[in-house]
């Protein structure tokens, strides 16, 4: 697997909601909150030099491709971090924005900058950046909007520190743009699929709409169908209305709304994050993967662990279970998607 994680921003409610899920937060600002996003549905506000968020890499590996939206709202554009690769408590690299717009990538010293870039407020800006982080064949490449802005460049000291992985990637650092961000992606270069960079995608979130092959869990509140006890769009109701299992191999799958593409033509499909949303009410070690069903083909991921709390948890199913080949939008619509119970 390769792509590692994709978020829209969609499923939350708030910044207690938001810190659920992988997603952690840097400084005592938190986080603003969330806006109308730049294709519909929500993105988030990170409105102050005190507030920036973290997403911990779960290989702590040496190359990525990091994929977001950003939009400065700011009065004006300020000199300042947009994304930072950080190993253990050191930023290992960075990429800036001046404050004439221009973007530079920064790791013990400024590696490349732009020339006539003149990025500027309130317009969304589609942002890539692929760094192999190495003392001597380091590699960077930045895109804005799909087209190479700095690089590709080749046998650079792209290490701020000799030795430690990435273990963070971080939006917003020192930064005072008010910026807001969207459509996130992260890739590393395992495997053959998703290794390089995606260009402007959008992440479309949808909810169940209905029960679908297997529903062995019971239903707490929530109408007459399981669907409907989890069926809580952006606000979790978390124990009013919820499915319950406590039996290994209890298996939960559920229909979705069909993808839209948020206005756009769908021409190719990376992969489907299926995230849940979970917690443990008993006692006992359990855990969950995230269950995909497409035609009569079913794939577990692999084992999340449950803890007290609720918690999100995503898997990315890159391909398509039905013969392995890459998903479009019809197969996406026909599948289903839930949850299963680990011993």
């Amino acid at each position: 697997m390769t792509m590692l994680f994709c978020e829209g921003f969609e499923q939350y409610a708030d910044q207690a909601d938001f810190l659920r899920s992988i997603w952690q937060t840097q400084s005592i600002g938190g986080i603003t909150g969330f806006t109308t996003g730049r294709h519909g549905g929500q993105a988030l506000q990170l409105h102050s030099s005190n507030e920036s968020v973290a997403f911990p890499t779960p290989d702590a590996g040496i190359e990525y491709w990091v994929g977001v939206a950003v939009r400065f709202t700011g009065a004006s554009i300020v000199a300042g971090g947009i994304i930072n690769l950080q190993a253990q408590d050191v930023v290992q690299g960075a990429l800036n924005i001046t404050a004439a717009g221009e973007l530079e990538y920064v790791a013990d010293t400024q590696l490349d900058i732009t020339s006539g870039l003149g990025l500027t407020i309130d317009t969304w800006y589609y942002i890539e950046l692929h760094v192999l982080l190495d003392a001597t064949v380091g590699e960077l490449e930045v895109k804005v909007n799909g087209a190479t802005q700095i690089g590709p460049l080749t046998g650079q000291d792209t290490e701020r520190v000799q030795g430690p992985n990435i273990h963070k990637i971080i939006l917003q650092q020192n930064l005072t743009n008010q910026p807001d961000y969207d459509d996130f992606y992260l890739n590393n270069a395992a495997g053959l699929t998703n290794n390089d960079f995606l260009g402007d995608i959008i992440v479309e979130t949808v909810f169940p709409d209905a029960d679908g092959n297997r529903n062995d869990m019971t239903r707490v509140g929530g109408g007459l169908n399981n669907y409907e006890a989890v069926d809580d769009g952006a606000t979790p109701d978390d124990d009013t209305t919820y499915n319950h299992g406590n039996v290994v191999g209890d298996d939960e799958l559920y229909s979705f709304g069909d993808l839209t593409g948020n206005g756009f033509q769908i021409d190719t499909v990376h992969g489907v994050g299926v995230t849940n949303h979970y917690r443990q009410a008993e006692a006992g070690v359990r855990f969950v993967r995230a269950l995909a069903r497409s035609n009569v083909t079913e794939v577990e991921g692999a084992n999340l662990g449950v803890g007290a709390n609720y918690q999100y948890n995503q898997h990315i199913y890159e391909v398509d279970p039905d013969g392995g080949g890459a998903w479009d939008e019809a197969a996406i619509n026909a599948a289903e998607f839930g949850i299963t119970i680990e011993g």
